[in-house]
């Protein structure tokens, strides 16, 4: 495993914070583009292919399993009606696609980040 210089040197003299830093940003960053891909095919009117259907599908229920129960609230019925939406799509009206995207602004906002589809979507 190649591990990155700095990052050796930090696990190296136990800087810990560091460490946490990276790891939160690595965890951002997946968390973004992840959610960046969905977002992109609420606002296209394109049939989604099977491939893509099923890595948004399994990418909803890791939320759903893995994080959204640590941040509190109920996401279940969020998640639910997302995997409605998907199973549907491209065939959904345009009050369905605002919906998905407030419901995805929400999912945003409860790991405590701001997107810029999210910005002008009220709460």
């Amino acid at each position: 495993m190649v591990i990155n210089k700095s990052l050796k040197t930090c696990i190296e003299k136990n800087q810990t914070d560091f460490l946490s830093l990276h790891a939160e940003l690595l965890l951002q960053a997946w968390f973004a583009n992840k959610m960046t891909i969905p977002i992109l095919w609420i606002q296209s009117g394109k049939r989604i292919p099977e491939g893509s259907l099923n890595r948004i599908f399994y990418f909803l229920e890791e939320l759903e399993h893995h994080f959204l129960d640590r941040v509190g609230g109920d996401y279940s019925s969020l998640v639910e009606w997302l995997k409605e939406y998907f199973k549907r799509h491209p065939e959904v009206s345009p009050k369905e696609r605002f919906r998905a995207l407030k419901m995805y602004a929400r999912i945003f906002r409860a790991f405590g980040l701001q997107h810029e589809f999210g910005k002008g979507i009220p709460r």
